[in-house]
């Protein structure tokens, strides 16, 4: 085993063999910080160029059910399979990755083997997370309605406690669906504010307003945020960008991108650093690599 017990220092590339082995025998490994360290290697390989990111969530595909640390099921959840399915994968098969990794995921809570409360709560986070469908958000839907959490068949999953967290959240997939009825939407975070009065209410209130999967939303968010003469707080600013832009609603954004660059030199020069950050990161088109298109970055 490569840096065995992880004594090492420095960056570790592993080889052929021992991927094609690992693809469908790292959960024979008695030691869960190998299993977890060999998780990362490959990710560090796939941020470096050496691996493709299809290779590692195959890998993950493969070994997550047999999978029993909650520390590395966390490093693959929160960050591994979040980050390779955003950032390493061709946006067209961002769809599939995360309805692959939702039943995946739902699998593991129904599977009975995690009776541990932080564990519970860290699969039904990631479960939302990987909610971006439309079979994913009706499903998501259905649980928030009902107040129970079920497996894909309809089967309810016991002891599955919903948190207030996790109803915020599920209001948030809710309202970027684009079966839901607007009337249901608006119904389910009326059900959110007599079960939460806190000022995190209105941030997911801006989120949702933000989300929903139409051109006209976009374009009323678009305008708030660089004309609107209200005073935004920085939390308000942050929810926007973050419904304005979800990559399942990626045809809704492309009449944005001209402008984007037309607008955002003046955004960095006249506003301040944490305000200016949100509008650079979380509003920038994203790009195609042809060379017209990298040159509007330089």
């Amino acid at each position: 085993m490569i840096n065995y017990q992880s004594h090492g220092y420095g960056k570790f590339i592993l080889d052929e063999d021992s991927i094609m082995a690992f693809e469908t025998g790292l959960s024979k490994f008695d030691c869960s910080l190998s299993r977890k360290q060999v998780y990362n290697i490959l990710f560090d390989m796939t941020k470096s160029g050496y691996l493709a990111g299809s290779r590692v969530m195959s890998l993950i595909s493969n070994n997550l059910s047999a999978e029993t640390a909650e520390d590395v099921i966390a490093d693959c959840l929160r960050f591994i399979v979040p980050a390779t399915i955003n950032k390493y994968l061709p946006v067209e098969v961002y769809d599939k990755y995360n309805a692959q990794m939702f039943t995946a995921v739902i699998q593991l809570l129904a599977s009975g083997n995690f009776n541990q409360p932080s564990t519970q709560q860290l699969l039904l986070s990631s479960v939302l997370g990987f909610a971006q469908g439309e079979t994913q958000r009706n499903l998501v839907y259905k649980w928030f309605l009902l107040g129970k959490i079920s497996d894909e068949s309809g089967k309810e999953i016991s002891g599955i406690d919903i948190s207030i967290e996790h109803r915020h959240n599920m209001v948030k997939k809710i309202f970027g669906s684009r079966s839901i009825e607007h009337s249901a939407k608006k119904e389910c975070f009326a059900k959110l504010a007599k079960l939460d009065q806190s000022d995190k209410l209105s941030l997911t209130q801006t989120f949702c307003e933000a989300v929903v999967p139409t051109a006209e939303t976009k374009r009323e968010v678009w305008k708030r945020l660089f004309e609107g003469k209200e005073k935004l707080s920085l939390y308000a600013i942050e929810n926007l960008c973050y419904g304005f832009k979800q990559l399942t609603q990626r045809e809704l954004l492309t009449e944005f991108a001209e402008d984007f660059f037309e607008r955002i030199e003046e955004v960095v020069n006249t506003k301040a650093v944490s305000v200016a950050r949100y509008y650079y990161f979380l509003l920038q088109p994203n790009m195609r690599a042809d060379a017209d298109e990298i040159a509007l970055f330089e």
